[in-house]
């Protein structure tokens, strides 16, 4: 059956149905990697790997996609998991990182629910290219963010990449992009902090762009602690430069909407208070 034929009731919860159709398409996971493969996206990726596991470990990367990420790890002597809701973006995957039984298993599932995988499994875990705001509704999103900080060990560390709502503020067209969001989220069509994205030949699906506030709440609730800040910014502009909107502490997050910031790579460990209670 063609995957796009199930009904909704049937599909992945947490999951809209546009999403569906844009992770199931073969076109989208031959095409993916293009627009980051050699980027100063990825290099700030790969720069980030190398910092937070300097040594071989056992990583989950969640939300794998068709292995981009996964090659460095395993390149660099890191076991790795990789899970992906897209049977077509695991294909690409298993023909991009062939078959090493000891060192890798590709596996297909929602971020939603990972009660397949024992707790504190991992001593890292991975959640890129803004995957978590694809997940739809607030619930689920801490659901999955809870997911993770269980799957870590108690010295594990996750790295979650998201894009920031307010950069809407300097794109054209950004004020009434916003405005829409207001507009859909008091009709009840979706939640505010809500966009587009996904691939015009594709299809075009819900993503939600955080604020700083909004996702140091959400890390908070899954019991989670950010520890560091990395801003992700334009393609034009340097690392020196965005070097200034980076910070460690995590009650310091005062990114202002107008700061050219597109997105952030967070470091986060298991609260106390989750380590405790589990």
């Amino acid at each position: 059956m063609n995957p796009n034929d199930i009904p909704d009731w049937l599909l992945p919860e947490g999951t809209s149905r546009s999403t569906w159709q844009w992770m199931t398409s073969g076109a989208v996971a031959d095409s993916h990697d293009r627009g980051l493969l050699g980027s100063p996206m990825e290099a700030l990726e790969l720069r980030l790997l190398r910092d937070v596991f300097p040594t071989p470990r056992r990583i989950v990367d969640l939300g794998c996609g068709s292995g981009r990420l996964c090659k460095p790890l395993l390149d660099a002597g890191h076991c790795v998991v990789g899970i992906d809701l897209s049977p077509s973006m695991l294909s690409v995957a298993a023909q991009r990182l062939g078959t090493q039984p000891d060192r890798l298993q590709l596996i297909r599932g929602s971020l939603v629910s990972l009660n397949y995988l024992r707790p504190e499994t991992f001593d890292g875990a991975l959640c890129m290219a803004s995957t978590l705001g694809m997940i739809s509704s607030r619930s689920l999103r801490v659901r999955a963010l809870a997911n993770m900080s269980r799957l870590l060990t108690h010295e594990g560390t996750l790295l979650v990449h998201v894009h920031r709502f307010w950069h809407l503020l300097r794109m054209s067209g950004g004020r009434t992009r916003l405005a829409a969001s207001l507009l859909r989220s008091c009709l009840g069509q979706t939640e505010f902090f809500d966009c587009t994205s996904g691939t015009p030949d594709v299809c075009r699906f819900p993503l939600h762009l955080y604020s700083a506030g909004e996702l140091k709440r959400d890390c908070a609730a899954a019991g989670l602690v950010i520890s560091s800040w990395t801003a992700v910014g334009p393609v034009d502009m340097s690392a020196e430069s965005l070097q200034r909107y980076a910070f460690r502490s995590p009650s310091k997050y005062r990114t202002l909407m107008w700061q050219p910031i597109v997105g952030w790579i967070v470091e986060c460990r298991r609260s106390s208070r989750s380590i405790s209670s589990s």
